[in-house]
């Protein structure tokens, strides 16, 4: 009689562990590994000519500063921004000074380009006129790169 009822509490328990088990992969695959890549060096840098969203990072690769973010909240924030973001009819090259990449979590990666002032491109569109996206890029540049005489020198290892 012991044995059964052991044996009962046995196949609960290995029930209940299994259904956690379970649980706690499929909470495991939806966490979010995106991050965001930030490429940037000075908005006020000056060149000769003007500089591509596919140009960017050769052209100015010895002064390009770069910060990695992981945060969810801020890339649950940027994709929010996005997502409210109006898309404008018109093209228009900007002179870049600052790239991001939104990367990771098997979506297609999204690529933001804006000269630090007005424009931004998202995936090659021209955004209009949005100032919550644009001091959002401008938060996750280095402070130096956003300020008029800040240092176009990449930090020193």
């Amino acid at each position: 009689m012991k044995f059964l009822v052991l044996k009962g509490l046995i196949k609960k328990y290995w029930i209940v562990f299994l259904g956690l088990f379970i649980s706690f992969s499929l909470k495991a695959q939806n966490v979010n590994p995106r991050f965001m890549k930030v490429f940037s060096v000075n908005i006020y840098t000056t060149a000769t000519t003007s500089v591509s969203c596919s140009e960017f990072l050769m052209s100015f690769q010895s002064i390009i500063r770069t910060n990695v973010v992981s945060n969810l909240d801020s890339i649950r924030a940027l994709e929010s921004l996005l997502k409210q973001a109006k898309y404008s009819r018109k093209q228009r090259d900007i002179d870049v000074r600052v790239k991001v990449f939104i990367e990771g979590n098997n979506t297609e990666p999204v690529e933001i380009c804006s000269d630090g002032f007005s424009y931004i491109t998202v995936n090659g569109q021209l955004i209009k006129k949005n100032n919550k996206l644009l001091s959002f890029i401008r938060s996750v540049m280095p402070r130096d790169n956003v300020i008029f005489g800040g240092s176009n020198k990449p930090p020193s290892m």
